[in-house]
This record gives C-alpha cells, sequence and structure tokens, in this order.
C-alpha cells in the first residue's frame, strides 16, 4: 500500500483547492463582464450556478464515496473499495441524466423568469441546456475528486479544482480576448472543459487505484455498497445543503421585509465575512478521511484513541486559532476594503453587516474540526442536526430583535448569534459524547491519558 501525505501537507493543498479557483475568477470576473456585458455575463454565471447544482443534488453519495473509501483502504478490504466506488459512480450517472434531462426540458421556463430581453431570453435557453449536458459528467468528477480525497490525495484533487477554474474562466475569458465570441460560444466552452477534467479525473483515479490494488472494472455494483452510501450519504447531504438553504431563505425573506437594497447588504456582508470561514473549511476537509482511515486502520483501539485525539486537538486549535485571526484581521480592516470594493452609498451598512458576522464566523470555525471528525467515525446525523438548528435559531431571534423595529443589522446579529450558539454546542457535544462514549479507548493505560493529555 501507498504512503499518503501528512494531514498538515493535504490542509495546505486543501487550502490551495479553495484559493486557486478563486483566483482565477477574480481575474477573469472583470475580462467577462466587460466584453459580454452585465445581462449576458449573468446569463452566463447562472449557467455556472445549473451546472454546479451536481454538489447540491447527489445526496451524499460523494461525501460517502470518500469516507467509506479511506475507511476501506486503512482495513485492506479493497474489494468493498471497489464495490462502493462503481456502485457511487453508477448512482451518480443515473442521478446526473436525470438532472440532465430535468434541467433541459425545463431551460425554456428558467430562461422565461430570469431574463426579461427576448433575445438575449433564446441564448439563455440555450446556455442553460449547456449546463444540464455538464451535470452527468460533472457529478461523475465530483464522485472522482471524493475518490482522492479518500485516497488522502489532496494533491491530486487540488490539481482538478484548479484546472477547472482555469479552463472554465480562463478559457472564456481568453476566448473573448481574442476572438469575437458572444455567450453561447463561451458556455459552450465550459462544456468541452468539463469534457477535459472528467477524462483527466478518470486517468488520475484509475492510475491510484492500481497501484492501491483496486480492480474497480473487475467489480460490479452491490446492493450494499449502496445501502452504505445511503445510510451515510442521506445526513451528510441535509448537513451540506442546510447552509445554503439557510442563505436564501435569509435573502428572500429580507426582500420581502426590508426590500431588494437589504438584500445587497446583507448578501455582501455575508460573503466577504465567509471567505475566510470556506478557506478554513477546505483545509479542514482532510480530517474526515484521516478519522476513518486513523480508526480502521489503527493496530489497538487505543492506538487509534491517541493518534486520533492528538489530531483532533491539533486540528481544533489551529482552525480556531485562525479563524480568530482572520476575522479580526477582517474586523479591523471592513471601513478601507468594504468601501474600495463598493463604491456605493450602502458601503457604510455593510461595514456594519461585516462587522457583526465576523463575531459568528469566528466562533464558527471551531466546530469545522468536530464537524468533519463526526463524518469521519460515521455520525453524520449530528452534524445534519447542527446545521438545521442554525437557521431556525436565526429565524427564532429575529422577532426578539425587532421589537423596536426591524433592520438589516438584526438579521445579521441574530445570525452571528446562532453561529456562535451551535458551534459552542457542537464543540461541548464532541467533547462529552464523542470522545467519552463513541471512540474506543479499551486498554488505555495511566501512560497512555498521559500522552493523549500532552
Amino acid at each position: 500500500m501507498r504512503p499518503t501525505p501528512t494531514i498538515t501537507r493535504n490542509s495546505i493543498y486543501g487550502l490551495l483547492g479553495f484559493l486557486m479557483p478563486m483566483a482565477v475568477m477574480l481575474v477573469t470576473y472583470p475580462v467577462l463582464l466587460r466584453h459580454l456585458g452585465a445581462e449576458a455575463f449573468g446569463v452566463f454565471l447562472l449557467g455556472i450556478a445549473i451546472s454546479g447544482m451536481t454538489a447540491m443534488v447527489d445526496f451524499g453519495f460523494t461525501l460517502g464515496i470518500a469516507k467509506h473509501v479511506a475507511e476501506d483502504i486503512a482495513k485492506s478490504d479493497v474489494r468493498s473499495a471497489a464495490e462502493v466506488i462503481i456502485t457511487g459512480i453508477l448512482a451518480c450517472v443515473v442521478v446526473g441524466s436525470i438532472g440532465a434531462v430535468v434541467l433541459w426540458l425545463i431551460a425554456p421556463w428558467l430562461a422565461s423568469i430570469t431574463v426579461s430581453e427576448a433575445l438575449l431570453r433564446r441564448d439563455a435557453v440555450w446556455v442553460f441546456r449547456l449546463a444540464a449536458l455538464q451535470f452527468p459528467t460533472g457529478l461523475i468528477t465530483l464522485a472522482l475528486l471524493a475518490l482522492l480525497k479518500g485516497m488522502q490525495r489532496f494533491d491530486r484533487s487540488t490539481l482538478l479544482l484548479a484546472a477547472l477554474s482555469a479552463l472554465t474562466y480562463g478559457g472564456a475569458a481568453g476566448a473573448v480576448l481574442m476572438s469575437d465570441v458572444g455567450l453561447i460560444g463561451v458556455s459552450a466552452i465550459g462544456v468541452v472543459t468539463n469534457i477535459l477534467l472528467f477524462g483527466l479525473a478518470i486517468f488520475m483515479t484509475r492510475s491510484l487505484c492500481g497501484s492501491y490494488g483496486i480492480d474497480v472494472a473487475g467489480q460490479r455494483p452491490t446492493l450494499a455498497a449502496l445501502k452504505r452510501l445511503g445510510r451515510f450519504g442521506v445526513f451528510a447531504s441535509m448537513s451540506s445543503v442546510a447552509p445554503v438553504l439557510s442563505r436564501q431563505a435569509h435573502r428572500i425573506v429580507i426582500g420581502a421585509l426590508l426590500g431588494p437594497a437589504a438584500v445587497v447588504i446583507f448578501a455582501g456582508g455575508a460573503m466577504m465575512a465567509s471567505v475566510g470561514f470556506s478557506a478554513l473549511r477546505s483545509a479542514s476537509e482532510v480530517i474526515m478521511p484521516a478519522t476513518a482511515s486513523v480508526m480502521h486502520g489503527a493496530q489497538t483501539p487505543a492506538a487509534g484513541y491517541r493518534q486520533l485525539r492528538r489530531i483532533y486537538t491539533r486540528g481544533l486549535l489551529a482552525s480556531s486559532a485562525l479563524g480568530l485571526a482572520s476575522m479580526a484581521l477582517l474586523f479591523a480592516a471592513a471601513p478601507i476594503i468594504v468601501p474600495w470594493w463598493l463604491d456605493s452609498e450602502i458601503a457604510g451598512e455593510v461595514v456594519t453587516t461585516v462587522r457583526i458576522l465576523c463575531i459568528g464566523m469566528a466562533l464558527n470555525s471551531t466546530r469545522l474540526i468536530p464537524h468533519y471528525t463526526l463524518n469521519g467515525l460515521g455520525k453524520p446525523e449530528f452534524n445534519a442536526a447542527f446545521a438545521m438548528a442554525g437557521p431556525i435559531g436565526a429565524f427564532g431571534l429575529v422577532p426578539v430583535l425587532a421589537a423596536d423595529g426591524l433592520g438589516v443589522q438584526d438579521f445579521a446579529i441574530a445570525f452571528s448569534a446562532s453561529l456562535s450558539v451551535v458551534a459552542i454546542a457542537q464543540v461541548l457535544f464532541t467533547e462529552l459524547f464523542l470522545w467519552r462514549r463513541w471512540v474506543p479507548r479499551e486498554t488505555l493505560t495511566v501512560q497512555d491519558m498521559e500522552a493523549v493529555a500532552a
């Protein structure tokens, strides 16, 4: 069996997998906006958003692949790993194909409700249909990315993510700069990019599977593997989708009660405050496959406990410190960054919103390591419960804060307070239940306990 990179190295790769695509988007954004125009560029972004919906409709299969492959490799059970891989990929083919057909059929309706100008609406239909074509290959590529993470090869997954953004946004920007390519042309580049990355992902994962002795081609999908993926995936997908739905619900409610300008203020503040958290989340992803690997690959329960406790403690301290530092920096720099970024009369209100949300995001960074540790131990149902508790608490607090009148900052305070309470609750829950009840530590000696504490 091949050795895997260290957790620190994988965390750095995970962070790069977030920063590199963001850098490409920041550079190409103004180029595409200038050459396509605001309306057409908006349609282009909608097409990307539609093709990116694969991350929300995979029913947790991709996360399940990462978790179970790491677990099976640690146990040297290559047959079970192959069953999980082929079953998960087949499930993604089915879901992706259904999604593609549905999106193709509803593309005219989507265009009619999002685009007002008739000529642009006709182009939008084809942009959305091109996005639909990317659904099956996009979902399978996500599954292959999850496979790379399950093998703890975050270097390869980072390469794929960087190539995806570079070819999608960079290819589109290069096309509009070098030739008179329109909206449909740059969207077609996305289809070609998706196919190229799909082929590259297959090449990477096939060679790695061979090095681990995993014969995917010779294995058939099984009902047992589907049940493994389903049991884990249903709750894992809930914990992933809940924050997305919460953001959209906040925008809808704020828009209905306070108007569209308030939506811009809240959304702008939330986007800026969440950048640091999203970077830390990408760096923390390594904890899930590492946890599964440690607990199923250790020679004794005591050895597994010691190693996992050490990984958890160091990760918790690092993510907490980095989260606090990044949010403190943003809190101090917001009055300078926001007016430069927006150049708008609403900049002052956005600054206030950013600063309120920084407090919640700083505390929210403490729950990243507990979240991925629970997933790695196969207990995503608790993450789902905490993820759903957040928006419930936020919306429940808004009426209390609105006693003297409702403003966008009230939503920000409620959201930040909810993030803080849920984060503290999840850390305490992990300490009280996970380490005391669920992580096996039989034969742990006094010397072992002293080593863990150190």
